[in-house]
């Protein structure tokens, strides 16, 4: 008996679950391959230090390091590096847990270049000899500073963000805060590759330390991609006289009290530091900010500026709120409402919120980010921006109004570097920094900044040629050149103006301008077009942007090249284009180009037709006669030629036998679209003498007409045959007888 088949059904909201589970397990795997780009799991095998989480540690210090490996690795060794220096770190300890892994103190060189590096572990896990780089994940110092300039920067919401993120970054390495605090959603949605792998990639570009926490949207999974592919959601950083915690809002927008009490334990352990919070739902956010008091021991007075996700969890935001009166925090930075936020509590806590860089934005609002200033005896001070707009947002600076790139090659192969700041805010930027690479063909010392020199300048020598790093105060809205150069340079630079190769009827015109300089670099280019023979003079735009976005991050265009439309050109007219270009040295060049506004003559070709053997008859072309030989130049079309098929030239007669490319017929079209000979061929025809005709029969009354004598000797026929019969038989006989 066949058993009954019994079929198993989902529920609706089981299937999508499972829907849903495989989608995120395709989106992301652990070897993710985006873009041809894996992405880097930034937590293993090395936990600690983290490129968003960087170790700061002082010249002949002491860095910690975390490492996920098992307890047979063994044979470490360490090395820091950058583009500038690698120098090898020297084992102090180490020492193993099962729950911990490896956590090893390395001493770090006395003497070395102070900044960010990356760090390279190799070590042997037992198995296979590993080589690990765990990139910008140590921030060495000379010593701690006194005060810090932070740049906070908040929701970028990749990858639908990247484009701002990339600017923001791109423009920190140009003003250099000393770190930045990132303060949370840096994706839209955690299950997204495409967004990490904008993260990691643009990160990859900043100059500086940044320190990364978590937003809601980071936690689409649990925060479980977060943690792997940017970092730490819980940690604290002390720099000298300042600490500086990292917590968690979680997803539902409100600090757990598990987080509090160990944040609560780290400040106990530092508690005379100038304390820095960062997590990412604000406290307060109502309005437009402003001078508030009140006592975490009387939240209900403080609800009307709170944001709802704390107002609905109050015990813990009185938590909070006891931390920072108890312990002194002094600057508090959140991001998530997408606005400008500033609250001064007491006159001494700053609740800042930044405008988003890269989500979305109110009415009103762009993209922004914020410099803070904090000292060691807990001043907070603020951009002009900031200052200028307090409790009056938007109030961040504006991102995109600053560029800055390299007219030359910037890469150690010339002796000579240009670089062009614009600087579009209504701020200075102060302690800007640009890097010129030049040739180690020349000594440092043959080396020399013009127009100015900057404030100061840091000389690095590599294999990849002198690095020097030079500091900047940049007026607001202005724009800087500056070259370095180790020759002079009296070349003008060369101009090239492109049109097109024929004009058609009603069309626009496109033109194109090169310029190029061999010494130090195109400075400046203009150009100017006219239709009416010179009398008024029509400017170009040329202006120029450098393309980063979040998949380029160029900075050197040592090739100067404009495409630019003309529109409505009068018909019959005469375009001229005049373009002035200088080079950073003061060499200036002019050219003029002109282009007719109308239809081009057709093209024309030589037509030659003869014949053979004979020639001087006549034939016609189009049915106009000519005589051959012919050869006259044509506009391009087609053309009947006509021959005779027969003639008479000369008393002799001929007859048409054909072309010499095998034509026959002796007329013919030719589609004239290059020089073409051609050549006709004729026979003569040869004339026979008629033979004569019969005279009439004589009549019986007509006597025959007696013939005609013969010339000559009369020869007697008869006698003749008798002989030669004679002869013949006397032959015949003697060959008998013989």
């Amino acid at each position: 008996m066949m058993k009954p088949v019994i079929k198993k059904t989902l529920k609706p909201i089981s299937a999508i679950l499972l829907v849903l589970f495989a989608v995120c397990t395709i989106i992301i795997s652990d070897d993710a391959w985006i873009y041809g780009q894996t992405l880097v799991i930034y937590t293993s095998p090395v936990k600690y230090p983290l490129p968003t989480c960087p170790e700061p540690v002082l010249l002949g210090g002491t860095l910690r390091v975390e490492v996920d490996v098992g307890a047979g690795a063994d044979g470490w060794t360490a090395r820091l590096f950058s583009k500038y220096v690698s120098s090898p770190l020297i084992l102090e300890n180490s020492s193993y847990s099962t729950a911990k892994g490896w956590t090893m103190f390395f001493q770090v060189p006395g003497i070395m270049r102070t900044g960010l590096y990356s760090l390279n572990l190799e070590y042997s896990d037992g198995r296979d000899d590993i080589d690990h780089v765990q990139p910008r994940c140590v921030w060495v110092l000379e010593e701690w500073p006194e005060k810090f300039t932070i740049g906070h920067v908040t929701d970028t919401h990749l990858a639908d963000g990247a484009d701002v993120f990339a600017t923001s970054f791109y423009e920190a390495n140009l003003i250099r805060p000393d770190f930045i605090i990132f303060t949370g959603d840096i994706v839209d949605l955690e299950t997204t590759a495409s967004a990490w792998r904008y993260f990691q990639a643009i990160l990859d570009w900043l100059e500086v330390p940044g320190f990364f926490l978590p937003g809601n949207h980071d936690y689409g999974s649990g925060s479980i991609y977060y943690q792997r592919y940017a970092g730490l959601t819980n940690y604290s950083i002390a720099m000298g006289d300042f600490l500086f915690l990292a917590l968690d809002s979680d997803g539902g927008g409100y600090m757990t009290p598990e987080h509090l009490r160990w944040a609560e334990g780290v400040l106990q352990r530092h508690p005379d530091k100038v304390k820095i919070i960062g997590f990412h739902h604000p406290l307060f956010s109502a309005g437009d900010g402003g001078e508030i008091t009140g006592s975490w021991e009387n939240m209900g007075d403080l609800e009307d500026c709170m944001y709802f996700t704390w107002k609905e969890n109050i015990g813990v935001a009185g938590e909070l709120l006891r931390l920072v009166e108890e312990y002194d925090i002094r600057l508090i930075l959140t991001g998530h409402v997408h606005r400008d936020v500033i609250y001064i509590y007491n006159e001494r806590h700053h609740f800042v919120t930044t405008a988003p860089s890269g989500g979305s934005l109110p009415s009103g609002y762009y993209p922004g980010t914020r410099l803070i200033e904090v000292d060691s005896e807990g001043n907070i001070g603020y951009d002009e921006y900031t200052k200028a707009g307090m409790f009056d947002p938007p109030n961040s600076i504006p991102t995109g109004y600053v560029e800055w790139y390299y007219k030359t090659f910037n890469d150690g192969t010339g002796t000579a570097v240009s670089a062009i700041v614009e600087n579009g805010l209504n701020r200075d930027l102060t302690d800007a920094v640009l890097e010129f690479v030049v040739s180690g063909e020349h000594p440092v010392e043959d080396y020399q900044f013009y127009p100015v020199q900057p404030e100061g300048v840091e000389t690095v020598t590599t294999e990849a040629g002198h690095y020097f790093i030079a500091t900047l105060d940049i007026p607001a809205n202005s724009i800087l050149n500056l070259t370095l150069a180790a020759e002079p340079d009296e070349a003008k630079p060369s101009i090239e103006i492109g049109f097109p190769m024929e004009y058609e009827p009603g069309a626009d015109i496109s033109v194109t301008i090169d310029v190029e300089d061999t010494g130090w670099g195109v400075r400046a280019v203009t150009a100017t077009y006219s239709t009416d023979g010179g009398e008024a003079w029509t400017p170009v735009d040329l202006s120029f942007s450098p393309r980063v976005n979040k998949d380029n991050y160029v900075l050197e265009y040592p090739e100067t090249h404009y495409d630019f439309t003309i529109l409505d050109a009068p018909e019959g007219s005469e375009l001229r284009v005049m373009v002035e270009a200088w080079d950073f040295a003061g060499n200036r060049e002019t050219a003029l180009g002109s282009f007719s506004v109308s239809a081009p003559a057709p093209p024309t070709y030589t037509l030659s037709v003869d014949s053979s053997p004979i020639d001087g008859f006549s034939f016609t072309l189009d049915g106009v006669g000519y005589t051959t030989p012919y050869s006259e130049s044509l506009e391009e079309g087609s053309y009947t030629i006509s021959m005779p098929e027969a003639l008479a030239l000369e008393g002799k007669n001929y007859t048409f036998t054909g072309w010499d490319d095998g034509v026959t017929a002796e007329e013919r079209v030719v589609d004239l679209n290059e020089d073409t000979e051609l050549s006709a061929g004729y026979e003569e025809v040869q004339v026979e003498e008629p033979e004569p005709e019969p005279g009439p029969e004589p009549g019986p009354d007509q006597e025959e007409e007696p013939e005609e004598p013969r010339r000559g000797i009369p020869i007697p026929v008869v006698p003749v045959l008798i002989g030669v019969l004679l002869g013949a038989l006397a032959i015949f006989h003697l060959n008998r007888r013989n």
